[in-house]
């Protein structure tokens, strides 16, 4: 049976300021984009350095493609793509001479794709890295990511700095690896920067996995919030019973209220009355932790955390020198 792109094992990470990861069972197949989706501080970047063996683990197993992320981690490591979330950038290397040095870390001469990319990104490689925009920084992080076409990508907020162009290139990157059977982890606060690329949504909090679900699902339980101002006062009554309509509020001609699903009965009651203006917001991640209970949540409360097993992997110094240097 062939091994998935990324499988974790009840992976755990504790250390001094609390709890990174805890218990957290995670996977993900080969030709899948999965958005790891959750706010600041919910563990997403350590999950990610616990797959690189960058950070170790207090207990539990992390697997690329069958290897164990920490016996196995030069292995491992050499399978994947990294763009980390705040890297440190030698000031006064081109672009190109960093990725040259990457390339030449990794043993291998990508110098044809790392063009490649680096014009579908309109990324100037000839210039140092402390002259480059964040966007362009951003571009660059993704070019060194993608450009050994790794079996197994992870992305830590990349769509951070860049412009509307650099995030449809991102997307069209993302779709490609996935249709060539590899397997992608993008961890995000944002929904809306992984709906497109993305297939599933896996939401974490607190270190915990909270729920899994495709992005259809995700797209079809969350909740919408709509503002309509009407050209003149309506009744809170008028609109009563609209399927899919919750959290209906009126002040004056505005009404504000929730909406699950397609929008289409709400337009239709309110198509009965003259409107002024209509705006909506999307979905977030905020809305997405009041459906998380429909998005199969996972058992226990997060103080369950199982002794580690004696031996599984002893503790050993953790790696500080600049992470993407070493991939």
């Amino acid at each position: 049976m062939t091994a998935p792109a990324i499988a974790t094992e009840r992976l755990t990470k504790v250390d001094p300021s609390g709890i990174g990861v805890t218990d957290l069972s995670l996977t993900v197949h080969r030709g899948e984009a999965c958005a790891l989706l959750g706010p600041t501080g919910a563990g997403k970047t350590t999950l990610l350095r616990l797959l690189l063996d960058l950070v170790h683990p207090t207990h539990g197993v992390a697997r690329i493609l069958g290897l164990d992320c920490q016996a196995q981690g030069a292995r491992a490591r050499s399978l994947v793509g990294y763009a980390p979330a705040s890297p440190r950038l030698p000031a006064r290397r081109t672009g190109e001479e960093i990725l040259e040095h990457v390339a030449r870390l990794r043993g291998q001469d990508d110098r044809d794709r790392m063009h490649d990319l680096a014009e579908r990104f309109d990324l100037p490689l000839d210039r140092p890295s402390k002259e480059l925009t964040a966007g362009q920084r951003r571009c660059l992080l993704l070019v060194q990511a993608f450009m050994h076409r790794p079996e197994v990508l992870l992305l830590d907020e990349p769509t951070a700095g860049l412009g509307e162009g650099g995030v449809q290139v991102l997307g069209h990157l993302v779709a490609e690896a996935a249709s060539e059977g590899r397997g992608i982890l993008w961890a995000s606060r944002s929904l809306q920067a992984v709906k497109g690329p993305c297939d599933r949504v896996a939401l974490v909090a607190e270190g915990r996995l909270v729920g899994e679900a495709s992005m259809a699902e995700v797209q079809r339980t969350a909740l919408r919030t709509l503002r309509v101002t009407f050209a003149d006062e309506v009744e809170l009554a008028a609109l009563a019973g609209v399927p899919g309509v919750h959290d209906v509020r009126i002040d004056g001609r505005v009404l504000t209220c929730r909406i699950r699903g397609s929008p289409d009965a709400f337009l239709k009651a309110v198509s009965f009355f003259t409107v002024d203006a209509l705006e909506t917001r999307e979905p977030g991640i905020s809305d997405l932790f009041e459906v998380a209970a429909t998005l199969d949540p996972r058992d226990g409360p997060a103080s369950r955390i199982p002794p580690p097993t004696p031996g599984l992997h002893p503790p050993r110094p953790e790696p500080q020198e600049d992470i993407w240097l070493d991939l």
